[in-house]
């Protein structure tokens, strides 16, 4: 097996498991751990392994821990339709109205 697929399966399985792992751990360590483990070994360049972090998870799971309330699929989806729906029309505005001239 390569052994950059056996720590992405290493990766998936604690982050799976981690609630019987130490309280103190979290996704995001988790994530950073396997990326370090691949540059270190030379799998993958400090790029690589900067991308390879979701600053999206370590940014909610910080939020949550001061007190913020989780951002659920219905709070994104309130925010997204409106900006969606407001996009569609202008962009038709737009096509009308280079059409036009």
């Amino acid at each position: 097996m390569n052994f950059s697929l056996a720590v992405a399966i290493a990766i998936f399985f604690m982050i799976a498991i981690r609630q019987g792992l130490p309280q103190g751990i979290r996704i995001w360590q988790i994530m950073t751990a396997g990326a370090l483990l691949l540059l270190v070994t030379g799998r993958i360049s400090p790029l690589g392994a900067l991308l390879a972090v979701n600053w999206n998870v370590i940014i909610v799971q910080q939020t949550e821990r001061f007190g913020a309330k989780p951002f659920t699929f219905w709070h994104f989806t309130a925010i997204v339709i409106p900006v969606t729906v407001v996009s569609i029309v202008v962009s038709y505005a737009w096509v009308v109205w280079v059409m036009a001239s």
